[in-house]
């Protein structure tokens, strides 16, 4: 049957742990988004033009900094350079250059609401009718499939497909797209920005990025792992209390409630032992990476203050203020692993 060659497939890719059948998983899983396309691409587009407008919210820093100093080079950033050649004029006045610093805020925190609105609610939609799709068709399989998978299979693993299974790969689904999209984006942005600006003090975060990379990929094995033995262990709760539940008239009649008690306990234990391990995995996984960011950042501020002859003090302090805004991006993305391992695990 389809069902058994589908799920014998998918076992024997869960053991390899590869990225190729990571991304053989999560493509099956896109391939569901049939008629959805255009609104998923919508919200990319909302979310790159959230991410634009950080990014430039650094790049206005430099405009505030340069106009109250008085600097000539008042138009060396990209916002400040497209005010002046579009709307400033042979000779602006500070006057008029303190009201442009305020109107150019107000449009990029409208254009940053924006991004953020439409990139928001369309990948959500997405989302969630992916996620309502994927229960229906699991609902139909389990109508279809054989007597023969029933027998193999308990009551409370069946249930937790359609429940618990599905709900995880919500996570994978909605979350953690909203995060590599919006934070992927925020973080090519900031580094762009960086090696427009001072492309060589920028090379120092390349020799960060591949130990980050090795180390979210290890964290990404350990979380996939621990996700297995949580989702078994998750069957087995709902078993336990599936058969006690139903059962509980031969459970009293017979006197097994100690048993059924301990059989309960014994299942919630392991699965509390479980998720403590993804928390303690996680917990150290996002302190390690946020101390690799900011020693490249001391690195950075450190050799950027020797070598500030030059650049103005807003150039300055916009460069080490968007170094700075790389912490944060960097961070959600190697946490966003733990939430796609889990959804992962559950599509397999």
């Amino acid at each position: 049957p389809l069902c058994s060659r589908v799920s014998s497939g998918y076992s024997g890719m869960s053991q390899t742990n590869t990225l190729g059948s990571d991304w053989l998983i999560y493509r099956r899983l896109l391939s569901n988004l049939s008629g959805l396309w255009p609104l998923f691409a919508l919200s990319i587009v909302g979310y790159f033009l959230y991410s634009s407008s950080q990014v430039l919210v650094a790049d206005w820093s430099q405009f505030v900094i340069d106009t109250l100093s008085g600097e000539k080079r008042v138009d060396a950033g990209i916002v400040s350079g497209f005010i002046l050649r579009h709307f400033g004029g042979a000779d602006p006045s500070q006057r008029w250059l303190h009201g442009m610093i305020a109107v150019s805020v107000l449009v990029l925190a409208v254009i940053r609401g924006a991004g953020y609105f439409i990139g928001n609610y369309y990948l959500s939609y997405v989302s969630n009718h992916l996620v309502h799709k994927l229960r229906c068709q699991v609902f139909d399989q389990i109508l279809v499939v054989p007597a023969s998978y029933y027998h193999g299979s308990s009551r409370g693993n069946l249930l937790a497909k359609v429940t618990y299974h599905v709900n995880r790969v919500t996570g994978a689904a909605t979350d953690a797209v909203k995060v590599i999209i919006r934070e992927g984006f925020f973080v090519i942005g900031l580094l762009a920005y960086l090696f427009y600006k001072q492309w060589s003090l920028t090379l120092i975060f390349l020799v960060v990025l591949p130990i980050i990379g090795l180390l979210v990929t290890w964290v990404g094995r350990q979380f996939r792992r621990i996700s297995r033995r949580i989702q078994d262990s998750v069957g087995d709760v709902t078993q336990v209390a599936n058969e006690t539940i139903g059962g509980y008239q031969e459970v009293r009649l017979f006197g097994g409630r100690e048993y059924e008690r301990q059989r309960f306990y014994a299942s919630s234990a392991y699965n509390l032992a479980q998720n403590m391990k993804m928390v303690m995995t996680s917990s150290l996984a996002s302190p390690a990476v946020q101390l690799l960011v900011w020693s490249a950042l001391a690195v950075l501020v450190w050799v950027a203050l020797d070598l500030r002859t030059g650049s103005t003090a807003g150039e300055f302090v916009a460069y080490v203020g968007a170094a700075g805004m790389l912490a944060k991006p960097i961070r959600q993305l190697s946490e966003v692993m733990g939430v796609v391992q889990k959804g992962l695990a559950a599509c397999e």
